[in-house]
């Protein structure tokens, strides 16, 4: 066989095994399915987002989903540590008793519906951690939907869970996942308790 032939051959193997994982159901969230595993430490620190907004296409499409949604202004000092890192706020809640929760993105999707967001911890001004050990993006399995303060330093997130013959608007699941707040080092952290999962029905 000549080097030609090898190198065609070796290509359109390549090709076949993109075509095939390409087809493979998204990677499960684990995290939300085996014994709670901790990924947030004390004193650790929020990523900085590159930005993404290269191409003119995209950034017509960020423009205009930056116009069609509120933005929280930055009128906290948790939403401007976030900010500050790249990030765009999209949602920011708190307990009134020094926990507060912002959720930020990197990008949109074609509907802008946020893609690569995560919900950042903060007591007392100090950032603590976040509600999933790596960003998400909207209606795909493992992604949050709401969070909540269920208690004195306790804080709990719905994440949305597909099936791999569910719609996309439609989940037939849910999991509830529980944390508390803890302090190691004499620094708030974010320690996952338990997760809860269950029908939508």
């Amino acid at each position: 066989m000549t080097r030609r032939a090898t190198l065609l051959l070796r290509a359109f193997a390549f090709v076949i095994f993109v075509l095939a994982i390409s087809g493979q159901p998204a990677e499960k969230p684990l995290w939300l399915d085996a014994k709670p595993k901790q990924w947030n430490r004390a004193g650790g620190s929020i990523p900085k987002v590159k930005q993404p907004f290269g191409d003119a296409d995209i950034k017509d499409l960020k423009n205009r989903c930056d116009a069609s949604r509120q933005i929280p202004s930055p009128d906290s000092p948790e939403v401007q540590t976030v900010a500050g890192r790249g990030w765009k706020v999209f949602k920011s809640q708190s307990d009134f008793h020094g926990i507060v929760i912002v959720s930020a993105q990197q990008d949109y999707d074609g509907m802008c519906r946020p893609i690569g967001y995560q919900d950042f911890v903060f007591v007392n001004g100090v950032y603590a951690g976040t509600l999933s050990p790596k960003s998400m993006d909207a209606r795909t399995d493992g992604a949050s939907i709401n969070a909540s303060f269920p208690g004195d330093g306790k804080l709990s997130a719905e994440c949305v869970r597909y099936a791999v013959k569910d719609p996309r608007c439609c989940p037939s699941r849910v999991s509830e996942a529980a944390y508390e707040i803890q302090t190691v080092g004499g620094r708030p952290v974010v320690v996952l308790t338990s997760v809860r999962t269950h029908p939508t029905n």
